[in-house]
């Protein structure tokens, strides 16, 4: 009452915090039905609309109890994590569905699980939090396939607090969780960044096996916990990662292979990236398009450790020792790929064939994209140019990035025909209906005001801003430091 007599909007800690003293007092909450509608109702119309990964946000002037359709915030969903209380007292109230008219009513678990899985096909991220909260609000029990297709929604948008309140909504309905529903949870961890989140979890996963549980680890599950130790260059849990595949005899698999291989190549030991690529083709591991890649991949990275972060602009016998090493890695792909075009030998193969090359081409972009940044990184501006020719001799669409690296290759040399080559880069870049990003307009900015061409600095600042293209501050600081040196107030 104070805060709405204050005119603030409640949010959704506020509403956790009237939930859990709501629950302190069961019986006074069983006698005043009425105080439950209101909380539910007023905090589903806070205002603030927050979709699957905090993406969109509006205000809305709607202070209606009950809630509009698309109106379902997933900072609620994430207070009744706290409180256990969407999925646990509210629908088991039968006096809160009596009034609720809503033109979309799930009726059974078998419209759940077409809805969820509907909308997750579409990536529909908010569509799969608004089924869950209807089906929670009318007291519609769903299927461990719904409460699946959420949890993977919510790994795709990084969103852990929603994540864990389905996981709370699964115990609180006697829905047993499954293997898929532990790895679309430790996902979330995962692209969220949370790396002892998800070593927390697995080590939970271990403690209930030994408990009596007959959910164990699965090696999917490890490898992305050990993907994600391996980009932050943690050693040490990628190692506790492979010690837990041993220990509950997981054999490792690609994607292992692939992880490990990035972890020496963000720690800048190109040696132990071959040997963990030797390892992977005696395993029979090496021929996949994600190991090529990911060898590829290491080795540049090893060219931009610590050690050699200075010396970017000129090759040092090391650096050209390493760039031998990814041509070679980047030739044998190349085989690989090539190889990978064979027509099948048999009708029915035709459709496997297809796909299996067009994962190859993804990958090779990647590579390619890759050893592409590395000569632009030593201002290798013919190498640049020979391996996009080459790109193309292999039908490899340039993409953004491919572009965007181009760029910065021009951008570094001190020829006078550098404003010709970037105009024919950025029409090329439009013949193969690539849109201009915020990093290519970045460096188009900083070229033109780095050689004081005030004019056509800003005239790209307008074409970004006409196209919606936003910018950050080091593309204006360019413009207002080629301003002041022409004294342009």
């Amino acid at each position: 009452t104070n805060v709405q007599g204050c005119d603030m909007r409640p949010n959704p800690r506020s509403a956790a915090s009237l939930w859990r003293a709501l629950d302190s007092f069961p019986a006074c909450a069983s006698k005043n039905s009425s105080t439950f509608r209101e909380v539910f109702y007023g905090s589903l119309s806070f205002g603030r609309h927050v979709t699957s990964g905090h993406l969109v946000q509006q205000r809305g002037s709607s202070t209606t109890n009950v809630p509009q359709p698309g109106s379902v915030q997933l900072g609620v969903v994430a207070a009744a994590d706290e409180a256990h209380h969407v999925c646990g007292i509210i629908p088991r109230k039968s006096d809160l569905c009596d009034d609720i008219r809503h033109s979309e009513i799930l009726n059974t678990e078998q419209s759940l699980d077409q809805d969820m899985t509907q909308a997750l096909a579409q990536r529909d991220f908010s569509k799969c939090v608004q089924v869950f909260v209807h089906a929670s609000k009318h007291g519609h029990r769903m299927s461990a396939l719904a409460f699946n297709s959420l949890l993977s929604a919510c790994a795709t948008a990084g969103d852990v607090e929603c994540a864990r309140a389905a996981i709370t909504a699964m115990k609180a309905q006697g829905v047993s969780l499954t293997e898929d529903s532990h790895f679309e949870l430790v996902r979330a961890m995962c692209v969220a960044g949370q790396l002892q989140e998800a070593m927390a979890h697995l080590i939970e996963m271990q403690d209930h096996v030994h408990s009596g549980g007959s959910i164990s680890p699965s090696a999917r599950t490890i490898n992305l916990v050990l993907g994600l130790a391996a980009r932050k260059g943690s050693r040490e849990q990628a190692m506790k990662c492979v010690q837990w595949m041993q220990q509950h005899s997981l054999a490792p698999d690609a994607s292992t292979a692939c992880a490990l291989m990035r972890l020496e190549g963000r720690l800048g030991q190109a040696s132990e990236v071959q040997v963990n690529w030797e390892r992977a083709c005696a395993g029979g591991m090496g021929a996949s398009p994600a190991a090529h890649a990911a060898r590829v991949v290491a080795l540049v990275s090893c060219l931009r450790s610590r050690d050699q972060s200075r010396s970017k602009k000129r090759a040092t016998p090391r650096t050209e020792h390493q760039l031998g090493m990814v041509c070679t890695a980047l030739d044998e792909m190349v085989v690989a790929f090539q190889a990978s075009k064979q027509a099948p030998e048999r009708a029915e193969e035709t459709q496997a064939a297809w796909d299996a090359h067009h994962t190859w081409r993804r990958y090779m972009l990647l590579a390619c994209n890759s050893v592409l940044s590395s000569h632009a990184d030593v201002g290798g501006a013919g190498q640049a140019r020979a391996l996009v020719s080459r790109m193309r001799a292999l039908d490899l669409s340039p993409d953004s990035f491919t572009y965007n690296e181009l760029l910065r290759v021009e951008l570094q040399q001190a020829s006078p025909e550098w404003m010709e080559r970037t105009g024919q880069l950025v029409q090329s870049m439009v013949a193969n209906g690539v849109h201009m990003n915020a990093h290519i307009y970045t460096s188009l900015v900083t070229a033109h005001a780095r050689n004081d061409n005030l004019p056509e600095a800003k005239q790209t600042l307008l074409r970004a801003a006409s196209q919606g293209v936003v910018l950050g501050e080091h593309a204006f600081h360019a413009v207002l430091g080629a301003a002041a040196r022409a004294g342009d107030l």
